[in-house]
């Protein structure tokens, strides 16, 4: 988005729309895209009409399928919906990816791997690699000399979901695992004693 704002990329794009489901999931059905874009991106009420009327020129970037709440149905037939059909979010988020609603517009989705995403409706499907569970042992086993600090930093990183999220990205893994090292080591050297 920062290159897209300098005009280094993307270029065909007027406006991107970045809306994150973990937010979507306080929105209250039902609603318009119209309506919803409306309440969060105020700035641009006055012109959505203008902006939703080409939206060739639109990038929606939707953030964390993974952490909607709502069930989508990816297999139901497509309803008539438009830029101000008042819908549940689930049928909205469905007909903007599925191209149902703005079919000329763009739409990067984003989610963690463990999310069965609807990869027929995209022309491109990207993966950004980390650590999956049997890699994060893996790293814990050699971060650690002691095998018994090796389990039960994998095992506290694996009962708290931020730190297992986090711990998906291989520098804040190191970054975890360091924290943790001292606690873990003279917890261990106590119960040795």
């Amino acid at each position: 988005m920062y290159e897209w704002a300098l005009g280094k990329h993307m270029r065909e794009f007027t406006c991107v729309f970045d809306l994150r489901f973990r937010e979507l999931n306080l929105t209250k059905d039902p609603l318009s895209l119209l309506d919803l874009l409306g309440d969060r991106f105020r700035h641009l009420k006055a012109v959505l009409k203008d902006l939703l009327a080409s939206p060739g020129s639109l990038l929606f970037v939707l953030d964390g399928l993974d952490e909607f709440q709502y069930p989508l149905n990816w297999n139901a037939p497509d309803k008539n919906v438009d830029v101000d059909s008042k819908v549940s979010m689930s049928e909205l988020k469905v007909a903007l990816i599925k191209g149902s609603l703005l079919p000329e517009s763009s739409v990067i989705l984003t989610s963690r791997p463990s999310t069965d995403a609807p990869k027929r409706f995209f022309q491109r499907c990207c993966m950004v690699l980390g650590f999956e569970k049997d890699q994060l042992m893996e790293y814990t086993s050699k971060f650690y000399k002691d095998p018994k600090v090796s389990e039960s930093v994998y095992n506290y990183i694996l009962g708290n979901d931020n730190l297992f999220v986090l711990s998906f990205i291989p520098l804040y893994c190191y970054i975890t695992c360091t924290a943790l090292a001292e606690f873990y080591s003279v917890e261990n050297q106590e119960e040795d004693a």
